[in-house]
């Protein structure tokens, strides 16, 4: 007897997941895990992580089928894949050394949801800030944040003002070139 739901779409078979199909689940996942471990793996290069990550998603796939109405599922997936990797690097699982490849994880665009970008951007303005040596993260959080002059930074930390000067313009280069790229990627310039 030929099961129709074998050469179903996507959105086809999570509709019988929905409906508690536990074969169209393993469908599901035959069909879409390959794909997502790579992109993952791409950007983790991990691979226990990596199938971490892909169980956490489908273990959450499985639990919430009655509670979610996913109408592009391979979108879907690719987008909690792509959390999941950046909810890694807010962790700070890993180094914040190369920015390129954190960016990509953003500007990946084929579903890149733009709902998120603000939200993507402070994660990456965080996550280079916790990064930065902790006397300079202190010159760029007084400065940004709390909008103190020089002087008063200087007097704060017990610094030259000259030290805090030269810490906060090198930051700010930095700053400017990471945003340079995200910005580039976003916007295709």
């Amino acid at each position: 007897m030929h099961n129709p739901s074998v050469d179903s779409s996507l959105e086809s078979l999570y509709l019988l997941v929905q409906k508690d199909d536990r074969s169209a689940f393993d469908r599901l996942y035959e069909r879409t895990w390959k794909d997502l471990y790579t992109r993952a793996f791409a950007r983790l290069g991990d691979a226990d992580l990596t199938q971490d990550i892909l169980q956490e998603v489908y273990i959450d796939i499985w639990n919430k089928r009655n509670a979610r109405d996913i109408r592009q599922v391979e979108a879907y997936l690719y987008n909690a894949v792509k959390y999941k990797v950046i909810d890694c690097f807010r962790a700070n699982k890993y180094k914040f050394e190369v920015i390129d490849d954190f960016v990509e994880i953003i500007a990946d665009s084929e579903y890149a949801d733009s709902s998120f970008a603000a939200k993507e951007l402070r994660a990456i303005i965080s996550c280079w800030m916790e990064q930065l040596p902790k006397k300079r993260r202190e010159i760029v959080k007084s400065k940004l944040e709390n909008d103190l002059s020089t002087a008063e930074i200087s007097e704060l930390l017990n610094i030259s003002p000259k030290t805090v000067q030269n810490q906060y313009l090198n930051s700010k280069a930095e700053l400017k070139v990471l945003l340079k790229k995200i910005f580039t990627f976003f916007l295709g310039v």
